[in-house]
Parts: structure tokens; C-alpha cells; sequence
């Protein structure tokens, strides 16, 4: 009997020990376009600080796609997306006996820790990328290929066993337009 308690509180410290974060191990990152650091997650949270890129963020909380970051004394919060962190080997994360055990971030150990392999939610395109985007006729006529008429659309929906309906047009406030004569 002594030995199976003895066995069971070995077991049980073992995990404990392996399941709780490495003292003083932070995630780290930079910002990778000027971003704003806020005072909530929210789009209309008070600007605390607008940061440039490559800003070195101490990453102090994940919630959504956002991240509560301290930069020097400051703390605030700043979109993930805007984000990029720093690659750390997982005896340093500090995060869960999976880190461990190689399992750092979905990964397994010997996997490549810069290739993708989970992402969050929709990237739009930044004002800089817009700003240098550049026509691609071959992805033009690829999307022409997948143009429907408007017969061919009728069908696919009669297919389905779609039916059409009136929506009222909205003004710019959300107030339904009336019916012109």
C-alpha cells in the first residue's frame, strides 16, 4: 500500500512539475506594420501608443485575435495579425508538458518551427500591400473561367431548390427606401 501512494505522489509531482511554466520565460515578438496599441481588444478602444514596425512586443496574453502586449513599461493590446512571433525552442516557452515533449504549438519535434500550421481567422490586405499591388492578368482569366451567366445561375439555384425574393433597399443609415413609383 505505501508503495502505491509513494507511486501515485511521484506521478502526480512528476506531472505537476512538467505541466507548469518555466520561471521568467516570456513570449516574445515584433510588431510587422505600424499598428496601434490599445487600451482593450476592441477596434474602438482608446489608442495608447502607435507602434512602428519591428516594435519588440513581450507577449503577456492571447484572447481572440488579440494579443496583451508590454512594451518597455507600457502594456496594452495589439491585433494578432500585426504581429509575428519570435521562434523560441521549447525547453524555453515555458508553456505545457507538450512543449516539452516536442509538441510545441501543434508541431512535433524535427518539424521545420517556421512552417504554418494553424491559422486565425481572415488576413485582409494591409494599406501598403494595397498601395503595391499590381495586376495578375493569369489569375484574371482563371477567374473569368468561374464567371456564371445569368441563366446558369437561375438553374444551379432552381437545382437546389433556391427560390428568389425582393430585398428592400437601405440608405446609408439603415433605413429601408421606399418603393419608387
Amino acid at each position: 500500500m505505501f508503495r502505491l501512494r509513494f507511486a501515485v505522489l511521484f506521478l502526480a509531482t512528476a506531472w505537476f512539475a512538467a505541466a507548469a511554466p518555466v520561471a521568467g520565460a516570456a513570449e516574445t515578438g515584433v510588431t510587422v506594420t505600424a499598428t496601434d496599441l490599445r487600451e482593450r481588444p476592441f477596434l474602438d478602444a482608446p489608442v495608447l501608443a502607435r507602434l512602428a514596425p519591428d516594435t519588440r512586443l513581450e507577449i503577456l496574453q492571447r484572447q481572440s485575435g488579440w494579443m496583451r502586449v508590454k512594451i518597455g513599461r507600457r502594456e496594452g493590446w495589439v491585433r494578432l495579425l500585426a504581429t509575428r512571433l519570435d521562434p523560441q525552442p521549447a525547453a524555453s516557452v515555458g508553456a505545457s508538458w507538450m512543449a516539452r515533449l516536442g509538441l510545441q504549438g501543434g508541431r512535433a519535434r524535427g518539424i521545420d518551427p517556421a512552417s504554418p500550421t494553424i491559422t486565425t481567422g481572415i488576413r485582409g490586405l494591409s494599406a501598403v500591400e494595397l498601395e503595391n499591388a499590381q495586376p495578375d492578368p493569369q489569375q484574371l482569366k482563371q477567374l473569368q473561367g468561374f464567371r456564371a451567366s445569368a441563366e446558369q445561375a437561375r438553374a444551379y439555384a432552381e437545382a437546389g431548390g433556391l427560390s428568389s425574393f425582393s430585398v428592400p433597399a437601405f440608405d446609408e443609415k439603415g433605413k429601408p427606401l421606399k418603393d419608387k413609383p
